[in-house]
């Protein structure tokens, strides 16, 4: 005989064929249940967590990205702290945007957001916008 448990209504209302409903400790868990075919042997279960069941609703885990995040600090620190004035005295019209995007430039080897906010650049400029000087910096001078 087999013991069925019984759980709240609005934890009901996501059981669907394919998901299963668990008791967990911090409340209800969602998940798809299929089976492997193992040679030999009996069907393996396999269980995918896709989320929180509340009263409030469906809460989908969370997701980790596949790809990690890369920051990038020592380099673009130790060369704006020991050679930022050294810098600006080098160019004409240079600010210290265009000192920043160059030390982004010479590193990453191009000035794409995905590296602006991945450098230390990005700590010394959260209130000013970048791409305004970028047009300055890479434009050639005539």
């Amino acid at each position: 005989m087999k013991r069925y448990v019984t759980y709240p209504d609005w934890v009901e209302k996501f059981r669907s064929p394919g998901h299963t409903i668990k008791k967990t400790k911090q409340g209800y868990g969602l998940y798809s249940c299929t089976s492997k075919y193992v040679p030999g042997g009996k069907p393996k279960s396999v269980q995918t967590y896709l989320g929180k069941i509340t009263p409030d609703g469906f809460i989908p885990k969370s997701v980790v990205s596949k790809h990690p995040v890369y920051v990038e600090f020592g380099l673009s620190h130790f060369i704006i702290s020991s050679f930022k004035r050294d810098l600006i005295r080098s160019s004409f019209r240079a600010t210290d945007d265009t000192v920043y995007l160059g030390v982004v430039q010479y590193i990453f080897g191009s000035c794409q957001d995905i590296f602006l906010s991945s450098c230390y650049v990005s700590l010394l400029t959260k209130t000013r916008n970048l791409y305004a000087n970028i047009e300055i910096l890479f434009l050639p001078h005539a």
